[in-house]
């Protein structure tokens, strides 16, 4: 599966071989798994998305994602 970010400031980084995605909010840390994350509501806190290279997200807004598999 492959993760297209797009972010703010008009970036685009793109995840080939996603794993998963790990998400850290003010309820802790969870890990979406690749056969649930199409499923899965993003909303506000930290990701890190998982595969041929691993993207950490903070601080910047997500304006959407694409996850192609």
């Amino acid at each position: 599966m492959k993760a297209g970010l797009h972010i703010s400031n008009d970036k685009f980084v793109e995840v080939d071989n996603l794993e998963k995605v790990i998400k850290s909010s003010q309820r802790g840390i969870v890990e979406i798994s690749k056969e649930i994350i199409k499923n899965s509501l993003f909303t506000n806190g930290s990701y890190t998305f998982v595969g041929d290279k691993v993207v950490a997200i903070a601080s910047v807004k997500i304006e959407f994602i694409e996850f192609i598999d």
